[in-house]
């Protein structure tokens, strides 16, 4: 049962990635543009870690220090 439950969780993360890899695609982000992710939960935290990864630079912007903290230590610049 337990092998099931972690095949769960992992799926859930997976589409929970898709989302934010298609804000990604559907803002046409390219190499070396400047990205600004408002709202820095689960799906913000994806988003700046996809953005750096694509080669932006990204700004992150949210009202709890902790998911600023957070992101910036994810790339967030």
């Amino acid at each position: 049962v337990k092998v099931a439950e972690d095949k769960v969780k992992e799926a859930s993360i997976t589409t929970i990635g898709a989302i934010a890899l298609q804000g990604i695609r559907r803002a046409d982000v390219r190499l070396g543009e400047t990205v600004c992710v408002i709202g820095l939960g689960l799906l913000g935290q994806l988003t700046v870690q996809l953005a750096k990864r694509s080669g932006c630079t990204v700004i992150g912007i949210d009202l709890l220090p902790e998911r600023l903290e957070l992101a910036m230590k994810l790339g967030a610049d």
